[in-house]
């Protein structure tokens, strides 16, 4: 159905916008020729629902806009430009934010100018379905589309006189709207060539702010890489939809961490230090702010910590037992609570020289916590692998000869894998280890793939070797761990922090991560192979990461917040497009929203 009415139709649909306002909501069909549109339609249920008043003459006024916003800079040459070719036109451009606030105006003739100075259609007022009901840019955002409403179309009283065509401002790279463009002109003056062509302005507008967007996100990691580059003062840095921070700051933080110091960060005056910051765990910390600026609009917040009980030295400074365990939580990024009861013990064995065998699914990182423990504890003696995987490629009897040359050497001991030897191979290596630490006390340490209790190894091996046994955690019960991972494994990979939106951050953290630490690593790579410097959202994510859940939860429960979390990506995050074709209520989507921890 065309978006421009000829004259009966504009009757029409008037007498139908009374009936409704009057309280009959059992509108035509569409394909009646006496039918309101079907989106016309959906949108006057909506702003009925929440309660617009559509005899209201005055909006209210959300906020003073400058001229530093970042889409109002990206979006200015091209509508100014566009302005002048319309300067004697009765016909206006408005901008708005992804709230439906109005951030700029372009007007030709002047009529029109004070026509839309007393509907409030000027900037700092909001034009949201919630606020005036149906119109040409509120509804743009409920339905994250091209929209045309013509006249009485209008839901409120105070825009009948208008046509209006709007088009979101989608970032072709995140998928995020940025905000709305609408064509404003007299009833009697619209076409059915308008609504495409606020579609291509839009694009164009959407094209620069993905130029700027690269340009910032550059600049904002310079600074960020510049702060941290000679420093392991606890650092983040805060964009328009990520945060970045180095291994200290993730070491540091927990998973609310980051909310509050964003709030703090538009609150405090650059450079400042303020109150204490509550941390995660009863843990306090002073923090400075420093706006990252980039052709004089704030493109990013640096934020650096100090921890509130270590600014200052004292008799309470930790003893080497605990500098030892923060060394070790931090080279192998062990801060999750599931290490507390695990790494005391362990350094109690080397300590006494007790076998340690470290237990674990595969890729939960056994032998990089192997070779860090050494190197935290008895770094100044060389380390001397054995890995028994390579056994069954050389030859056991070849390998056995290689391990008793190796034995002799001093040195801590790593045995890899030891549940691959077969039994006969595994007691000639028991003797052979418990001949070289008879002659020479060392360290023993020793990795085996899969749960103690259950993967057997020879009585004399385990004898040996498990002194004292640590099973590494997974993926899936560490994820407190997620941030600090994923900054090293990107700094291994010699590629930029990912840059997460909490959609995603949430949905990573409910995922069971059945490879764990080398899964991890390989979706690092591969997500800044696809993206090398861009936010990372839920849509970019695997789909079979799409498809966990935050806590445990029933199984009625799992499939509902599944289906939320997937109807939610469908529609870029749109709430009001995704409870519809959910079926159900905004006010129960946002019920559930809160319910599930998925904003």
């Amino acid at each position: 159905m065309s978006t421009v009415m000829d004259p009966d139709r504009l009757r029409r649909t008037a007498k139908a916008r009374d009936r409704f306002l009057g309280g009959d909501h059992e509108l035509p069909n569409e394909d009646d020729s006496k039918g309101v549109r079907s989106v016309i339609a959906k949108s006057w249920m909506r702003s009925a629902q929440f309660g617009v008043d559509p005899t209201r003459r005055e909006l209210p006024l959300k906020s003073s806009i400058g001229s530093r916003t970042k889409l109002l800079r990206c979006a200015q040459p091209i509508l100014e430009d566009m302005s002048r070719h319309l300067a004697d036109m009765s016909t206006a451009l408005l901008l708005a934010d992804r709230d439906g606030i109005i951030i700029g105006r372009w007007v030709g003739q002047q009529g029109l100018s004070r026509l839309m100075d007393r509907t409030n259609s000027a900037p700092g007022f909001s034009l949201s379905e919630e606020v005036i009901g149906t119109n040409g840019l509120g509804s743009v955002i409920e339905e994250l589309r091209p929209y045309a409403v013509i006249g009485p179309e209008h839901y409120a009283d105070l825009f009948v006189d208008y046509a209006c065509f709007g088009a979101p401002i989608v970032h072709p790279r995140t998928g995020r709207m940025e905000g709305v463009l609408t064509f404003v002109c007299r009833v009697k003056d619209s076409s059915p060539l308008m609504l495409p062509f606020v579609a291509t302005t839009s694009a164009q507008v959407a094209e620069r702010i993905t130029s700027a967007s690269e340009r910032h996100d550059k600049r904002a990691i310079h600074e960020f890489r510049a702060a941290t580059r000679n420093s392991s003062q606890p650092t983040l840095m805060f964009g328009d939809n990520y945060v970045i921070a180095n291994a200290q700051g993730a070491d540091l933080l927990s998973e609310a961490d980051p909310e509050v110091l964003w709030n703090l960060a538009h609150r405090e005056n650059a450079g400042s230090v303020g109150n204490p910051v509550e941390l995660s765990r009863g843990r306090q910390a002073f923090a400075t702010y420093q706006p990252v600026v980039d052709e004089d609009l704030e493109v990013g917040t640096l934020v650096c910590l100090v921890l509130a009980e270590s600014s200052e030295p004292g008799p309470d400074r930790p003893d080497m037992r605990t500098e030892l365990l923060g060394e070790l939580r931090d080279r192998v990024c062990a801060h999750d609570s599931v290490w507390d009861p695990l790494l005391d013990p362990v350094l109690n064995a080397v300590d006494l020289q007790v076998p340690v065998l470290i237990a674990g699914e595969r890729g939960t990182g056994k032998a990089e916590f192997a070779r860090t423990l050494h190197e935290c504890t008895t770094a100044s003696d060389p380390l001397i692998i054995l890995n028994a995987d390579l056994a069954d490629i050389s030859g056991t009897r070849r390998w056995l000869a290689s391990a008793r040359e190796s034995l002799q050497e001093r040195g801590t001991i790593l045995i890899e894998h030891v549940n691959a030897l077969d039994e006969h191979s595994a007691e000639i290596l028991a003797t052979l280890i418990e001949e070289a630490v008879r002659e020479d006390p060392r360290q023993v340490l020793s990795t085996l793939a899969g749960d103690p209790d259950v993967v057997e190894i020879h009585q004399n091996l385990q004898d040996i070797l498990a002194g004292h046994v640590i099973t590494l955690p997974r993926m899936q019960e560490r994820t407190g761990d997620l941030s600090c991972l994923m900054y090293r494994f990107a700094e291994q990979l010699g590629v930029p922090p990912l840059q997460l939106t909490p959609y995603a951050m949430q949905t990573l953290h409910a995922y069971s991560w059945p490879g764990n630490l080398k899964q991890l690593k390989r979706f690092v790579q591969t997500t800044r192979t696809a993206n090398p410097h861009g936010a990372t959202d839920l849509a970019d994510l695997p789909s079979d990461m799409q498809m966990r859940e935050c806590r445990r939860l029933g199984e009625i429960e799992r499939l509902e917040r599944q289906a939320i979390v997937n109807a939610l990506a469908r529609c870029h995050g749109n709430k009001s497009t995704a409870a519809e074709e959910l079926g159900v209520s905004r006010a129960t989507l946002y019920r559930k929203i809160k319910s599930y921890r998925l904003a």
